[in-house]
């Protein structure tokens, strides 16, 4: 059996055991479990792909995938939300990515709040709610923006910290989603090649195609009939069109979705309170 294996047996074993824990210790003792598993998968991996939920993870691993099958390589990416690992690596001397070759990949936050929202609504797993302390009860979208665990502030304060953590550094990249939405050749290209040190364009342009909108939709509605398949590219409900992992990917739909003065105190507070170095709002 693999490590990789080994590693997942395990996890699922101790979350299990949390059961027989008091219950004021689970919580803690289920996020240190999770924490320690991303960091075994880190210290394997030669490179992290770090980034917010919703900012475009899912369409950039399948990328990644599909290259690595056209190109006949490994290229060893880990991908991390940074949800748990700094409950198992908590009071070290580092942040936990120090040494580590880094891309982050962010995106327009009112994007992703937008996105968020509908995972959090449709896709989300009550277990999911529980160990992250986020709202069980129904919330309209800017009732979830405002909200301190799931909405703008913490979303500002999660890039704000990332950017502080690794300022000065020439192993880190920030990857836009805009800019690989409007040039997904170059930048992939930029991206494999800061991971691996060279790039095969022909297989980029394979994974490009593989990851078009339309495919990704297509594999997805596959996937929601076949029991083996990753829920990572699954509905959670086949009939619920808001449950499908896939839905649009726009670039500033945000601004139809919340009412023009709700995108005003929005892009208020970014402009005020978040880095400007990642260049949001866009507009």
């Amino acid at each position: 059996m693999s490590t990789t294996r080994t590693d997942d047996l395990l996890r699922a074993i101790l979350l299990r055991c949390r059961r027989l824990l008091p219950q004021a210790r689970r919580k803690r003792f289920a996020r240190q479990v999770r924490g320690w598993h991303e960091a075994r998968g880190i210290g394997r991996a030669n490179a992290v792909v770090l980034s917010h939920a919703k900012s475009g993870r899912t369409w950039l691993a399948t990328m990644l995938a599909a290259y690595e099958q056209a190109a006949g390589v490994s290229l060893g990416v880990y991908f991390s939300h940074d949800n748990y690992i700094r409950d198992w690596t908590a009071g070290g001397p580092q942040p936990w990515h120090a040494g580590k070759r880094l891309v982050l990949l962010v995106r327009e936050p009112g994007d992703v709040l937008v996105s968020f929202h509908q995972h959090w609504q449709h896709r989300m797993k009550p277990s999911k709610h529980w160990i992250n302390d986020y709202p069980h009860g129904p919330l309209d979208l800017w009732q979830f923006t405002v909200h301190p665990r799931t909405g703008l502030s913490q979303l500002i304060a999660f890039m704000n910290r990332l950017a502080a953590e690794t300022a000065g550094r020439d192993d880190v990249l920030r990857v836009r989603y805009e800019d690989l939405r409007c040039a997904p050749q170059e930048g992939l290209e930029r991206l494999i090649r800061f991971v691996a040190g060279s790039v095969d364009p022909a297989a980029v342009r394979a994974a490009v195609d593989y990851g078009a909108f339309e495919n990704m939709q297509r594999l997805e509605r596959r996937n929601a009939d076949d029991p083996k398949a990753s829920g990572r590219l699954k509905p959670r409900d086949p009939n619920n069109p808001q449950s499908f992992k896939v839905r649009s990917g726009r670039v500033g739909g945000y601004r139809e979705a919340y009412t023009p003065e709700q995108v005003a105190r929005i892009d208020a507070q970014v402009r005020a309170e978040l880095d400007p170095g990642f260049g949001y709002p866009l507009a």
